[in-house]
């Protein structure tokens, strides 16, 4: 990928002008203000984002790898190549297990009413900007999901309802954007309006404290806490804030994990190389889409796994995207992949993915209800982008 002006890395990091698109209304609210998700072992540490308008559509690098692989392990890359059933024999104790297909299974629905243990009405908005559920957070078997329709926390397990925050509604601005829990169970929520900051509540929901955002950010778009209990901001541009030292800077797009450092570049269209360091090996693997990338984005990396996001995006006048979480080896061998249901959400949700240990959960605000599934890789798993294209070009 060619070195990127100022301006590009300020607006347009990772995305791709596309002015000749009509974008559906399913890959606006699934894209256009999706964010970096950052790392929550070792904060912040991956960045990318989304900018759209009505007369064109960009887009984000949010995801991270590969094509869908025949049962016999065919490997991404033309070097070394290893075979998937060895593959998986030998996989490290802290790695993902891979099911023979790919799972997406309801845990968790919540019907939309007035009560304190229902999700409020969405309200629909343009452009994807909807009052929604907007972010979730999972920790220890326990589920937080800040309503932004309702302006609340819901504290909740797959048993039953524990307890709600009731979050500021005085102003009508304010915009609730994301949540995150720390090691001792504190719960952070980002407010991203005109009033941003940080509000810290207690493991029992007791307001604590709210930090002010000082930085000059766009869009403040997604909040962790490091091992130093230290609260970082993100804005939708490559921007982000220390709220505890005060220190601003503009992090790169690398994600770290202890001695593993990978660095995503976009080579073409249809192809990004993920830049893998450990110790002093340095490797680069090739990542080819069917269609056209709509980038990667890297959720974990075990000793020898790489767990990422991709989206592929169809090269058609009308925009259409798919979204997988993968699993692969060091050596650029799929694993096992599953398929995002994206197209059970109804409204946009800032946040919809989240790793738990080895699980992975993805939220979906759907017309009557929010659902969370539970997604588990196999080795055989559904594309369905092509269909939707036959479908769009037979019209």
């Amino acid at each position: 990928m060619n070195e990127p002006t100022e301006k590009e890395i300020e607006f347009l990091q990772s995305l791709r002008n596309r002015p000749d698109k009509d974008p559906d209304k399913e890959f606006v609210s699934r894209l256009q203000r999706q964010l970096i998700q950052p790392s929550t072992k070792n904060g912040p540490k991956f960045i990318p984002i989304a900018v759209t308008s009505l007369a064109f559509i960009t887009f984000l690098a949010v995801t991270f790898l590969f094509l869908n692989q025949p049962p016999n392990g065919v490997p991404l890359v033309l070097e070394e190549p290893i075979d998937k059933k060895e593959a998986i024999e030998n996989t490290p104790q802290d790695g993902m297990l891979i099911a023979e297909k790919e799972q997406a299974k309801v845990i968790l629905e919540l019907p939309y009413g007035e009560g304190i243990n229902q999700p409020g009405m969405p309200q629909k908005r343009p452009g994807g900007s909807d009052r929604a559920v907007e972010s979730f957070f999972v920790k220890d078997g326990v589920f937080y999901l800040l309503d932004n329709a309702a302006r609340k926390v819901m504290v909740t397990t797959l048993e039953g309802h524990l307890f709600t925050i009731q979050l500021d509604d005085s102003e009508d601005g304010k915009w609730y954007r994301d949540i995150f829990v720390d090691e001792d169970n504190n719960i952070y929520v980002l407010d991203s309006s005109y009033y941003k900051g940080v509000s810290k509540f207690s493991p029992e929901g007791e307001l604590l404290e709210v930090f002010p955002i000082k930085a000059d950010m766009m869009d403040p778009n997604a909040v962790v806490v490091n091992e130093q209990n230290e609260i970082i901001v993100h804005d939708v541009r490559p921007l982000m804030e220390n709220l505890m030292t005060g220190e601003i800077s503009r992090p790169l797009k690398t994600y770290e994990h202890d001695s593993v450092t990978a660095q995503i570049i976009r080579k073409d269209e249809q192809t990004e190389i993920i830049n893998i360091k450990e110790a002093d090996i340095e490797q680069k693997i090739t990542v080819p889409f069917d269609h056209t990338t709509g980038g990667i984005r890297i959720l974990d990396i075990r000793s020898n796994q790489l767990i990422f996001e991709k989206t592929e995006v169809a090269d058609t006048h009308k925009i259409m995207a798919e979204f997988h979480v993968y699993v692969i080896n060091k050596e650029g061998n799929v694993l096992g992949a599953v398929r995002e249901p994206h197209e059970q959400s109804a409204y946009y949700s800032t946040h919809s993915l989240r790793m738990q240990g080895d699980k992975i959960f993805y939220l979906s605000a759907g017309a009557d209800s929010v659902a969370i599934y539970e997604l588990i890789p196999g080795e055989r798993f559904e594309k369905k982008l092509q269909d939707r294209i036959d479908e769009f070009l037979n019209e």
